[in-house]
């Protein structure tokens, strides 16, 4: 059964909706099922190993794209193991992941200490790097993973002094 008759079936199980194939409602879910589809496919392949724990993974790769932190093999492997927990821990979702300590902590997952000022009125967030760990291996990569630590509604201004 795909995302869209799951959640069509979710919604009619509750009793508030009538699912007749042409409504507003359903068609707002074919377009949340497109995005859920992708979403699934990835959880998928993740669940098809047990373990994480091996830089000899072979689908380690796979985990460095979806995650964004690159595992160099020249890392000692204690780096190795270090980006490792980060990336496990990023597959962590609470409904406290979007306050400043959650942003803060996901941001030293990617291996950055960082002050976050946020301005409510431009939804900008200054983020003032004061460590990196080295963790991403470009800068567009280290944007990436910042930009993904902010919530979708906020703009991150990244400033580095280091």
């Amino acid at each position: 059964m795909g995302s869209f008759q799951r959640i069509c079936r979710l919604l009619k199980d509750t009793g508030f909706y009538k699912l007749r194939g042409n409504s507003l409602v359903e068609a707002e879910m074919k377009a949340y099922a497109s995005v859920l589809e992708e979403l699934s496919t990835q959880l998928e392949r993740i669940l098809e190993y047990c373990f994480l724990d091996s830089p000899d993974n072979l689908r380690l790769s796979y985990f460095e794209d979806l995650f964004g932190l690159a595992i160099d093999p020249q890392d000692d492997e204690q780096t190795k193991l270090d980006k490792i927990q980060q990336m496990k821990k990023r597959l962590q979702v609470r409904n406290t992941d979007f306050s400043k300590a959650a942003v803060t902590e996901q941001l030293r997952m990617g291996g950055f200490t960082a002050d976050l000022t946020e301005d409510p009125d431009s939804r900008e967030v200054q983020v003032v790097i004061t460590q990196d760990r080295g963790y991403c291996s470009t800068k567009a990569d280290k944007e990436m993973w910042i930009r993904n630590a902010m919530p979708c509604h906020a703009t991150p201004k990244i400033i580095e002094k280091i």
